[in-house]
């Protein structure tokens, strides 16, 4: 995931960013499934089988998360559909179904003539008003007249409205309970009660060394999805009343997505120039060196297109 996918799409990054992590993903099952459902997982076993099932144009509503698990002694599916729209939409649970079809169709074809396994269909919602249409296909169709109930289609998903969690109802590790501070107090506006939950977990991990894309996914969240903040500035000056250690991490952290944002302009910079000056299409191995250059020598070759006669001059730059 890139700097320019954390900005385009805020809720999709931080969503992305916790729950391919396997503890976090093994966190959320074992704190919010019901008990009956985690007693019969082996979730030891559990798999991280697809990253998406949504096409582009729905990724600024929904994204979703596919694991494989173990019930029963059989292979299974927990599949995660994180609906960040703003408006209350009952046709979601259509939308679930729908991904649900592709899920068993991609089973399919792996392994042909087996069983359909089971799907354990999650629906993470996220919406300014309460989800009140319960948690069945059902609800959200027109009732059918006597005798034709048997060609309605009907299932039941788990629910999990993270838009109203109360602090005593998040629970879970570091990047869970970011997740989902964050996610429960966009609605509310409470910025600053957010980051007095949020900036001493980001903290917690900056200390450890760790999770820095995390870190950096977090800090553009508040960023672009809380109003009082539309600045690097201002996000600096509302997490310095919370902790003055927090402001030194935004600090850290801002100056090293700008590094990292020219980096990945230059790294396209440099494969477009070298295209056209020389009429190829880069070689894998030739465009893996691009990518792991650093800015300086990236630079070079840009400064010095017109003057680079051939891609010798080029491998010799790159070391490759």
């Amino acid at each position: 995931m890139d700097i320019e996918e954390i900005i385009n799409n805020p809720h999709d990054a931080l969503f992305k960013r916790t729950m391919v992590d396997k503890v976090a993903a093994l966190d959320f099952m074992q704190n919010y499934l019901p008990e009956e459902i985690i007693e019969k997982m082996d979730l030891a076993e559990l798999q991280i089988a697809k990253d998406s099932f949504i096409d582009d144009k729905s990724k600024e509503k929904m994204s979703d998360m596919l694991y494989k698990v173990d019930i029963g002694g059989k292979e299974a599916y927990v599949y995660l559909l994180f609906e960040h729209k703003s408006y209350y939409d009952i046709q979601t649970p259509v939308q679930l179904l729908g991904y649900m079809c592709d899920i068993w169709d991609l089973h399919w074809q792996q392994h042909k003539n087996d069983d359909l396994p089971v799907i354990v269909p999650i629906l993470i919602y996220h919406g300014e008003r309460d989800w009140d249409k319960g948690e069945r296909l059902a609800n959200v169709l027109e009732k059918p007249l006597p005798g034709f109930e048997k060609f309605v289609p009907d299932y039941n998903f788990l629910l999990y409205d993270f838009s109203g969690l109360t602090e005593e109802e998040i629970k879970g590790n570091i990047k869970l309970k970011i997740l989902s501070y964050l996610f429960s107090r966009i609605y509310s506006k409470d910025l600053n009660e957010a980051l007095e939950n949020v900036i001493p977990l980001l903290l917690e991990l900056h200390y450890q060394n760790t999770a820095r894309d995390y870190i950096l996914t977090a800090l553009n969240y508040i960023t672009n999805v809380f109003g009082e903040v539309k600045t690097i500035e201002d996000l600096k000056k509302e997490v310095e009343k919370v902790s003055k250690e927090g402001r030194e991490m935004v600090m850290t952290f801002t100056q090293e997505a700008m590094k990292k944002g020219k980096k990945e302009e230059l790294i396209d910079t440099v494969k477009v120039l070298l295209e056209k000056k020389f009429q190829i299409d880069l070689s894998a191995k030739m465009e893996k060196g691009i990518e792991a250059a650093d800015i300086q020598d990236l630079a070079k070759i840009r400064d010095n297109i017109f003057e680079i006669e051939s891609l010798g001059e080029i491998k010799k730059i790159l070391g490759v």
